[in-house]
């Protein structure tokens, strides 16, 4: 069955091209800027980008900024192993239908809970905007909803903050309780040792008090700047219209074993389309808008499959 039908051969063909002369781009240039899918209230949003977006794969990976072959290759791979088989079955008119819908709808979706995951965040760097001073408390709280992963890569920075603020309030408190005693002293030595020793305190507070306000205005920019990465995050890639067809695979051909290459274990289409799309359900809910990876386009390719497969009433053969 696995013989290299139209449809998927001129799809692999285009990806592969697009990919390539993608390489030669420079970062202004790729494609992915002016192709690349946005979130509706994205003010780069076009609509010919819910097309567009499934032709375009990531050309550098973000975690070690060099050239990403893992992201087109699995989804080629995919469309190879389990595209040839619908092909086959649907023919090659309403295979190719079949793709452009779930990918196509993979991104109407997918841009819609992207602008509800944007808007979510938008209330919430108001909020943050809104503290007289914001510190590290709401720092915390907005990385835990928004950017966990630059929590966990900040947690130095996050306790050096949280030093220089308790530092700040601890002097606070020592520099009035001295106060307090020099206004009931009596002698004017000691008053005059007091109010030394609290000029140094004062000193060392306006230190870090310089710090804390530093630290604040880092944290307000990070905030700001986050919100404007995911306002205009760009997802692109075949994985939505991937998904839909290993779902559809899975309904028609539940039973049919197939044989892992990581690790190299047999297993049941339908299992391994349930394993992934629990994966991408947990995924996309423990990371929300935060992730790098699409969690719900592919959730969404894989819902517009499912449905397609129940419209058409095709059954299942194995």
């Amino acid at each position: 069955m696995y013989r290299l039908t139209p449809v998927v051969k001129n799809l692999i063909v285009i990806n592969l091209i697009v990919y390539v002369l993608n390489i030669f781009t420079t970062p202004a240039q790729e494609f992915g800027v002016l192709f690349g899918l946005r979130a509706y209230n994205s003010p780069e949003f076009q609509p010919y980008q819910i097309l567009t977006y499934m032709f375009i794969h990531a050309k550098i990976n973000p975690m070690s900024n060099n050239i990403d072959f893992m992201h087109i290759f699995g989804n080629m791979f995919a469309l190879f192993m389990f595209g040839t088989w619908l092909e086959t079955l649907f023919g090659s008119r309403k295979f190719l239908a079949f793709y452009m819908l779930t990918g196509m709808g993979a991104g109407i979706l997918n841009s819609g809970f992207n602008y509800y995951f944007i808007e979510r965040q938008k209330a919430d760097v108001e909020k943050f905007l809104d503290y007289e001073k914001p510190g590290s408390l709401e720092f915390v709280q907005y990385l835990g909803k928004h950017a966990p992963k630059s929590q966990e890569l900040n947690l130095d920075y996050i306790d050096a903050v949280q030093e220089v603020e308790e530092g700040v309030e601890g002097l606070t408190d020592s520099i009035q309780k001295y106060k307090k005693e020099i206004a009931q002293l009596d002698s004017t030595q000691d008053q005059e040792k007091l109010n030394q020793l609290v000029n140094y305190l004062e000193l060392q507070r306006d230190t870090l008090k310089y710090k804390e306000e530093v630290y604040r205005k880092d944290m307000v920019n990070f905030v700001k700047n986050s919100y404007t990465y995911s306002l205009n995050a760009r997802t692109v890639g075949a994985s939505g219209a991937i998904f839909g067809i290993l779902v559809a695979f899975a309904m028609i051909f539940p039973n049919l074993t197939l044989m892992l290459i990581i690790p190299p274990i047999p297993i049941q289409a339908k299992y391994l389309a349930m394993f992934y799309v629990l994966f991408e359900l947990y995924s996309g809910l423990e990371y929300g808008g935060a992730s790098q990876v699409a969690h719900f386009a592919h959730l969404s390719g894989a819902l517009v499959g499912f449905l397609l497969i129940r419209y058409w009433g095709i059954k299942r053969q194995l």
